[in-house]
């Protein structure tokens, strides 16, 4: 632009300059700590998982973001209420690792948060990353025994007329670190036939009583039963 005055005539130039900043965008994605494997959202992992947040920000509109990412852990599936733990990383870094996980429902999310940063805004807060642990399920091994703890079963340890037999079980496939609660419990019985069926109205059920499971998983013996007649049991 060209402007032409007159002798003694002044001019006032005004400059205006506006700062564009960028709304950047955050995906963030969940990991397993054991092996680094993506979690997908909604999936469910085995009991002691441990897991760890990371966040990948894009739309820097040319410069460095120098702000920092919050992540959200919460103990739920919705990532609704006030997270359980909350924290701030430099950009690029994964959140803390949290677990081993008991059984339930979490979630994750996350933010990128400006600060001085002059050239970002705020992002908005991630899709919720919502996930599941399973419970375990423990295998069971039983042995009937006698009164003098020998070994009872109907190929080379055939018992004797009139015995008294009790049962005995033992828990595996436990997830170290995690326990049994002191209320969960084992059911034995005891049936009239070689093939643990009830009957018609339980009429070969012969005994049924509940054990209660110690926190170290070891089981208690069953009550005793005897002396028996000559027949078929298990």
């Amino acid at each position: 632009m060209t402007v032409n005055l007159n002798e003694g005539e002044n001019v006032t130039c005004t400059f205006i300059n506006t700062l564009q900043v960028s709304t950047p965008t955050i995906v963030t994605t969940l990991k397993n700590a054991a092996d680094n494997s993506t979690i997908n959202n909604s999936s469910s992992v085995p009991l002691g998982t441990s897991v760890y947040d990371t966040a990948t920000l894009g739309n820097d509109g040319g410069f460095a973001f120098t702000g920092t990412v919050t992540f959200n852990y919460f103990t739920n599936g919705t990532c609704n209420g006030t997270p359980t733990a909350t924290e701030s990383k430099a950009v690029g870094a994964s959140s803390s690792t949290r677990g081993p996980l008991g059984s339930g429902d979490y979630s994750f999310n996350a933010q990128y948060l400006a600060g001085s940063d002059i050239h970002h805004t705020d992002s908005l807060v991630s899709d919720c990353e919502p996930f599941h642990v399973n419970k375990a399920t423990p295998s069971i091994s039983t042995v009937v025994k006698d009164s003098n703890n020998a070994t009872v079963d109907n190929d080379t340890h055939k018992a004797a007329l009139g015995v008294t037999v009790h049962d005995t079980a033992t828990l595996a496939d436990g997830v170290t670190g995690f326990s049994f609660d002191g209320t969960a419990t084992v059911t034995y019985k005891l049936f009239s036939n070689l093939s643990c069926t009830p009957g018609t109205n339980d009429a070969n059920l012969l005994d049924s009583g509940n054990k209660t499971v110690a926190a170290n998983g070891s089981v208690p013996d069953s009550n005793a039963f005897g002396p028996l007649g000559s027949g078929d049991y298990s």
